[in-house]
């Protein structure tokens, strides 16, 4: 009887304690969190290899997974790389933030070692909110590299004034050339490599494949700059070949030097991209540039540069109006575009003058 009389003054206080913790634990459980991330989408990437979206080529080449990295418009990796099953031939990369973004893809065997060259989408793939925007890569024969070889190699060269002269670096107080490679996002990729300023050619070995910038700079006997620093964009280096790259310095590129000539700067792509791989695909070894005057007379022999720099300068031009053509050649100098008609252009002194072209599909010769 005691029991009932306490529980009766007793028994409402605890059944209130029971129920407020059940409260606390089930609303606690239950709390709902919002992201703050933004308008999300979905990417699909499928793939093919050398053009067949056969599964058994996958085996075929010793590929077990692909690995795809998605790059923003300002050069940035979005998250970590995805990878898939190589015979799956697609996959979903979602929550992918709204915006325009480029894809990046390479094969790897089944201990993560590449077997081809980074492919890089010609152009961006464009995120819309709620929506599944699709792209496809074909990794063609040319991607594939030697097994076993998982680094390229950069081989820069140099002129002065557009020739190998010596007494040119001394007489514009060049000792030596600095490199440095950056990634995407502008990192240097270890250390800057030198080289003096007469060998005129020098490399860089050891590369891990994928898409690189370089800047070089001339510097004097104590390392300081006497040029103003010349960057190159969109150097793609593959496993186990070299990639060669020319570098000219205009004299008014010397800083403190006087000059009364301008400089052209030509810049190229392919389908609006600057994948080295589509030089390769069609045939291109060579851009075939020609120099006009204002009459239209023609400048000197045409002048050649690799497709695959996708820019190139002409220096020491006297001030006034030009034109220029351009067409891709093969190695036998055998033209595999039609020619982009003369584009007029004006040189100004101690200025580089910008001047682009793109070649798109229908513009290849059968």
């Amino acid at each position: 009887m005691a029991f009932k009389s306490w529980f009766r003054s007793r028994g409402s206080v605890i059944l209130l304690s029971i129920l407020t913790l059940f409260l606390l634990l089930t609303s606690s459980a239950c709390t709902v969190t919002s992201s703050d991330s933004g308008p999300v989408g979905v990417i699909s990437v499928g793939w093919t290899l050398e053009s067949s979206s056969d599964p058994n080529q996958c085996s075929a080449h010793g590929a077990s997974t692909i690995s795809i990295q998605l790059f923003d418009n300002t050069g940035a990796q979005f998250g970590a790389a995805s990878t898939a099953a190589c015979s799956g031939l697609s996959t979903m990369i979602t929550n992918v933030p709204v915006g325009a973004y480029t894809v990046k893809a390479e094969l790897l065997d089944s201990i993560g070692n590449l077997l081809t060259s980074v492919v890089t989408t010609a152009n961006p793939v464009i995120v819309n909110e709620g929506q599944t925007s699709g792209v496809v890569i074909d990794f063609p024969a040319g991607s594939f590299v030697q097994p076993g070889i998982t680094t390229g190699t950069l081989g820069v060269s140099w002129t002065i004034a557009s020739a190998t002269d010596p007494t040119q670096c001394a007489n514009n107080g060049a000792s030596s050339i600095e490199l440095q490679l950056t990634d995407t996002a502008g990192t240097p990729i270890g250390a800057a490599t030198t080289a003096a300023c007469t060998a005129f050619a020098t490399t860089i070995d050891g590369i891990v494949p994928g898409t690189y910038a370089l800047t070089v700079t001339m510097l004097d006997v104590n390392g300081a700059a006497v040029t103003t620093p010349f960057s190159i964009p969109n150097l793609t280096i593959t496993a186990g070949a070299t990639t060669s790259q020319p570098v000219d310095f205009p004299l008014n590129s010397f800083i403190g030097g006087t000059t009364t000539t301008g400089s052209l700067e030509v810049d190229w792509t392919i389908g609006s991209g600057t994948n080295a791989a589509d030089c390769d695909a069609h045939g291109a070894a060579n851009i075939s540039l020609q120099l006009y005057d204002q009459s239209g007379t023609p400048i000197g022999a045409r002048t050649l540069d690799p497709c695959s720099s996708f820019s190139a300068t002409i220096p020491g031009l006297e001030p006034g109006s030009y034109q220029v053509s351009a067409e891709l050649v093969d190695l036998n100098q055998t033209p595999v575009t039609t020619e982009v008609p003369p584009q007029n252009l004006t040189i100004t002194v101690n200025t580089v003058t910008q001047q682009g072209f793109d070649f798109p599909s229908s513009s290849f010769l059968q």
